[in-house]
């Protein structure tokens, strides 16, 4: 009988152990998959803000190019049609006649001017 409880012992401890030991496994297999999960969706996140970085810095370029090609394309600054007396003279009639008057400019975002607008006309 002692026989038998000694080897219902061993028994008891064998299941215990690789219980133990398959809980551990899993244990180990479930982090290894967390880990690789975590690691993945950093990569992911770390090549989606390159990525729009990337694309900032491409609208960078074409918007300095654009300002670039403007300033190429845009021809000597011409005189102008009027002298400054002959354009305060101008206002001040209109402002005396309370006449409205308009001075057409094309300006551009970055603070150039469109090459229609060098002369008053």
């Amino acid at each position: 009988m002692s026989d038998n409880r000694s080897s219902s012992r061993w028994e008891s401890t064998e299941y215990v152990l690789v219980l133990g030991l398959v809980l551990a496994t899993g244990f180990l297999i479930v982090l290894c998959g967390v880990g690789f999960w975590f690691t993945a969706r950093q990569q992911a996140r770390v090549a989606a803000e390159r990525e729009v970085a990337e694309a900032r810095m491409m609208q960078a370029q074409l918007a300095l190019e654009n300002q670039r090609q403007r300033q190429a394309a845009r021809p000597a600054q011409a005189l102008p049609l009027y002298t400054d007396e002959q354009v305060i003279r101008y206002v001040r009639t209109c402002n005396q006649h309370m006449a409205p008057m308009t001075f057409n400019a094309g300006i551009y975002q970055d603070g150039t001017m469109a090459s229609w607008g060098y002369g008053i006309r």
